[in-house]
């Protein structure tokens, strides 16, 4: 992996952040952060948590951490339970923001 500076890794995959070896593989070479699951995440749960995840983190003024909890309220307003998509992980900067 070539050195980078700066980045953001959306790693939303199952247990994708069970361990921090992977994500501090990525902050060791330039990225800011990484985000991922730390354990089994449904399928249709992630592809919400995404879409709203990105939706505030790049078109208003909020961190990855604020941006990850709208998203969280978002999974569990639709679908009654968020407890999956809740369990996830920021290696890196959590206070990142990803809009310009």
């Amino acid at each position: 992996m070539d050195e980078r500076d700066g980045g953001f890794i959306f790693a939303g995959a199952c247990k994708s952040a069970k361990y921090t070896d992977l994500g501090n593989a990525f902050i060791n070479n330039g990225f800011d952060t990484y985000f991922g699951y730390e354990d089994n995440v449904n399928t249709l749960h992630n592809a919400l948590f995404y879409s709203a995840f990105f939706d505030a983190a790049t078109f208003t003024d909020v961190t990855v951490s604020e941006a990850a909890n709208y998203a969280r309220n978002q999974v569990e307003k639709e679908f009654g339970d968020a407890a999956d998509v809740a369990n996830n992980r920021f290696i890196g900067n959590s206070n990142l923001c990803l809009r310009p």
